[in-house]
């Protein structure tokens, strides 16, 4: 179980190579970029990519999209207040951040993290993953107003999976809601064909990233 479960620390490889993508995952906009937004989407894959294999947080905090931002910092939120029955509600990603981030720190480390530093940590610890990013280049590009999507090539391998963009603060960025939906349904698929609980696998994945098995005491939240 535990190369599965080291899996969900690298949210990135859910780009798994594929023969024939789908319509849906190819078609993916109606206006041909312009040189210079081609070059600026790829410039930023490139700094997020490098960011990440480096852990640095930092740097990676500039390539995301605000939404994407604002995922981190409801995360850190939800691990400060959130109880049991509101969290079920939630997908198993949301769940999975939540928890971690929970167990590994402190409330009042918690409270004191700015968005930057969530996001800084989420990096350091994995939760937004390398996965296969060094492997990983751009392929084509389409956007549609202030939106693009990006097909992926891995080793020279076309692949099914797509990165979006978004024009925000001035430049593009990375959605990074998009990679982890992706991952969630991935997750659940491989989680349904292993025969456990989402809970289960949520536990033995923050015993995997810490040498320590959580308990139920862990879906109390230390603000509630």
């Amino acid at each position: 179980m535990v190369p599965f479960l080291l899996l969900v620390m690298l949210t990135a490889a859910c780009s798994s190579t594929g023969d024939d993508p789908t319509p849906a995952e190819t078609n993916v906009g109606t206006e041909t970029p312009i040189a210079g937004d081609d070059q600026e989407i790829r410039d930023i894959f490139d700094d997020y990519r490098n960011a990440l294999l480096a852990g640095d947080g930092n740097t990676a905090f500039g390539t995301l999209s605000g939404s994407s931002i604002d995922f981190y910092v409801e995360m850190r939120d939800l691990a400060l207040t959130a109880p049991r029955k509101q969290l079920e509600k939630r997908s198993l990603i949301d769940r999975l951040h939540t928890l971690t981030l929970r167990y590994v720190l402190a409330p009042q480390r918690l409270e004191g993290m700015s968005p930057t530093e969530i996001v800084a940590y989420a990096v350091d610890t994995g939760l937004i993953g390398q996965g296969t990013l060094q492997l990983q280049e751009l392929e084509a590009i389409s956007i549609d107003g202030d939106v693009a999507e990006a097909t992926v090539i891995s080793e020279g391998n076309q692949t099914e999976f797509t990165y979006e963009f978004v024009r925000d603060d001035g430049g593009w960025r990375i959605n990074l809601l998009v990679v982890l939906d992706v991952a969630n349904e991935r997750f659940v698929d491989l989680i349904d064909k292993e025969g456990i609980t989402e809970t289960a696998f949520i536990f033995d994945t923050i015993e995997v990233i810490t040498g320590q098995r959580p308990t139920n005491v862990l879906w109390n939240p230390p603000n509630p």
